[in-house]
C-alpha cells in the first residue's frame, strides 16, 4: 500500500459517514448537522477519534478526560444517540440524564441539546432547581416519556430516592463537568449521586 492511499484510507476512517453507519439515529444527526450552515462536521478531531470506540460500546462506564474545546460535548451526544438507538425496542424506552453541576447550566445545557438533538424527534426536559417535586413539575415529568433528562446531581438524587417516574428507566448518566467531584463544597454531591445511580439503578 502506498503512502497516498494509506492517506486516503486514514482520511475515509477519520470521516463521519464511517462512524454515521453505527446506527441510523447517528446518521441522521450528522445529516442534520450539514444542513445547518454553522455547524458543519466533516471529521473527528484526534481526542474524539481516540474515545470513539468505547463510546460507542455498551459498556457500564466510560471516563473522558479531554481539554475544553476538544469535542466531549459531540462525543457525549454520539454516546446518548447510540444508547436510545441501541435500546429503543425495549418494552419501556430508555432515559438518559445529563447532569450539569449548577443550576445555571441546566437551560443552557437544555438548549444546546435541542439545537443538536431536538430535530432528531427526542424528548429533552429539565428538572426545576429545587430539592423538591411541585405538583406542577410532577405533571411535566409524567405526562411523556422523557428520553433526555436534564439535571443537577441533587435533583436527580431527589427523583431516584423517590422513585420518580421519569428516572424508571434510566439508561446512561452523563456526568458534565465531572472534575468537580475533587471540590470541596459540591464534590461529595457528585460522589453521592453517583452512588445511589449505582445502588438503586
Amino acid at each position: 500500500m502506498n503512502f497516498t492511499t494509506l492517506r486516503l484510507k486514514t482520511i475515509c476512517n477519520n470521516s463521519i459517514w464511517e462512524i454515521a453507519t453505527r446506527t441510523p439515529s447517528i446518521k441522521r444527526f450528522f445529516d442534520e448537522c450539514l444542513k445547518a450552515e454553522n455547524d458543519l462536521i466533516y471529521s473527528l478531531l484526534p481526542s474524539q477519534r481516540d474515545s470513539i470506540l468505547d463510546i460507542l460500546t455498551m459498556k457500564k462506564s466510560i471516563v473522558l478526560n479531554m481539554p475544553t474545546s476538544s469535542g466531549k460535548t459531540l462525543l457525549a451526544e454520539l454516546y446518548i444517540l447510540f444508547i436510545l438507538q441501541q435500546l429503543k425496542d425495549e418494552e419501556n424506552p430508555p432515559t438518559v440524564c445529563y447532569i450539569v453541576p449548577t443550576n445555571a447550566l441546566v437551560n443552557q445545557t437544555k438548549n444546546k441539546l435541542e439545537k443538536e438533538l431536538g430535530s432528531l424527534g427526542y424528548i429533552i426536559e429539565t428538572v426545576l432547581p429545587f430539592y423538591d417535586i411541585d405538583e406542577i413539575e410532577n405533571e411535566l415529568l409524567t405526562r411523556e416519556h422523557i428520553d433526555i433528562l436534564i439535571s443537577t446531581p441533587e435533583k436527580l438524587d431527589l427523583l431516584i430516592r423517590k422513585d420518580h417516574p421519569s428516572v424508571k428507566n434510566l439508561r446512561l448518566v452523563i456526568l458534565d463537568e465531572a472534575h468537580n467531584i475533587s471540590d470541596k463544597e459540591r464534590g461529595s454531591k457528585f460522589e453521592l449521586v453517583l452512588s445511589i445511580i449505582k445502588q438503586k439503578r
